[in-house]
């Protein structure tokens, strides 16, 4: 398998892309298309996503959203109805949720996170994920400075807390070729959508955890 990596949209890129799809609407519609998104919402829009991942998929969403938002009024929407939807959705269960999570249920979260970016697949090992958790720490709990690495103990118990509330899977440990697997090959998977736990971690943490989730 080759893994391909796709550049950040700009938010030039992003404005092309949400006309590019309302020219497609207009396909086949029958009198004068309805002015649906303002320009000026489309470009707000554009310049918040290109400034945080980059998603063509989310500024997506959040502008067929602002159209269902006005739609009952019947009038396009505006820059204040694409802020509105954006709040809205920075109000997601799993905003709430990861507002909720100690500092190292977070780095957990994040250390999984880039593991997936880095390998391709969605399921990765224990292992693995603890010695990302513990690169990672120093960087994302200290801002460079010298702090103190959880042991493994200690991120057992994160990853049994991320466990209870199902935000991370794990392999059955009885799945082994040979008997029990070893605790560190067991696998682990993220159970929540992870382009979320991106945006939400990248603008609770700001750039350096930005940088660290590939944003």
């Amino acid at each position: 398998m080759t893994r391909i990596n796709y550049e950040p949209y700009k938010k030039p890129q992003l404005v092309e892309i949400v006309n590019t799809r309302l020219e497609a609407a207009k396909e086949g519609y029958k009198g004068v298309f309805p002015e649906i998104l303002s320009i000026d919402s489309i470009g707000f829009a554009a310049a918040k996503v290109s400034s945080i991942s980059g998603d063509a998929r989310r500024v997506l969403d959040i502008c067929r959203r602002a159209v269902e938002l006005v739609r009952p009024l019947s009038k396009p929407a505006k820059i204040a109805d694409v802020k509105e939807v954006i709040t809205r959705m920075q109000s997601s269960l799993t905003a709430l949720y990861l507002g909720d999570c100690s500092l190292h249920e977070r780095i957990m979260l994040a250390a999984l996170v880039k593991c997936v970016l880095k390998s391709g697949v969605m399921e990765i090992t224990w292992g693995d994920v603890q010695h990302q958790h513990i690169i990672f720490t120093p960087v994302l709990a200290g801002h460079g400075e010298s702090v103190k690495v959880p042991s493994p103990v200690e991120l057992r118990r994160v990853l049994d807390s991320l466990l209870a509330t199902h935000a991370i899977l794990i392999e059955d440990a009885s799945s082994g070729v040979a008997g029990r697997k070893p605790e560190d090959e067991r696998r682990l998977m993220l159970n929540l959508e992870q382009a979320e736990v991106q945006r939400v971690l990248g603008d609770m943490g700001g750039n350096i955890w930005k940088r660290a989730l590939g944003l």
